[in-house]
């Protein structure tokens, strides 16, 4: 027959069994939102930040470096089935798939590495080097060419140049002038996405 002393050890041993199960329960599962709240990097509260989305990641990290403290401090709550070598690659893993996750997912809107953890400093430069892009160089060649065919024209008018001539400087402005017009519709439509992208985030241009 049990003494009262023999349930009291009983009742402290399920409690705290039970209280091991929950804890470890309960830190994995803050672990986890962490790791899944690393999506809201995409959200535009964070992409209009200056370097929003590296500051994210830093929290982040720091919530994990927080939470698998627990683990390593208490170890009453460390799941049983993880050895401190297992948690050591948890540790790591967590670190690795949170900086992934936040700076893949911002990477698909802003084009680049830069634009992936800065999108405001990245779309800010684009705008200034898309105002500064203004096809100068395709204008002079095509200045130049458009230069050459009224000479030529002149020339030939003089019977002194052959339509062969005249036909090569007429194709050679096409030619500049097809090119000028290609260069300046790309730098208006890339102005476009720009001060749409910037609008998206809530800034003004």
């Amino acid at each position: 027959m049990r003494t009262i002393t023999d349930l009291l050890h009983f009742a402290r041993q399920v409690a705290y069994s039970w209280w091991r199960a929950f804890a470890s329960r309960l830190v994995r599962v803050l672990i986890y939102c962490v790791v899944l709240s690393s999506f809201f990097a995409a959200s535009d509260g964070i992409q209009s930040a200056e370097y929003g989305v590296l500051l994210f990641v830093v929290v982040l990290g720091l919530v994990i470096w927080g939470l698998f403290g627990i683990f390593e401090t208490y170890s009453d709550i460390r799941p049983l089935e993880y050895s401190e070598e297992a948690m050591a690659k948890a540790k790591k893993l967590a670190f690795a798939v949170v900086a992934l996750v936040a700076i893949g997912i911002s990477w698909i809107s802003n084009e680049t590495l830069y634009g992936a953890i800065n999108p405001v400093g990245y779309w800010k430069a684009e705008l200034a080097n898309t105002a500064e892009k203004d096809c100068s160089t395709f204008k002079e060649l095509l200045a130049r060419s458009a230069e050459e065919a009224r000479v030529v024209g002149n020339k030939y008018q003089m019977g002194i140049a052959t339509a062969f001539e005249v036909k090569e400087s007429v194709e050679s402005l096409k030619l500049f002038n097809d090119m000028h017009f290609s260069c300046a519709t790309s730098a208006e439509k890339r102005r476009t996405e720009v001060r749409k992208r910037l609008t998206q985030l809530g800034k003004k241009y």
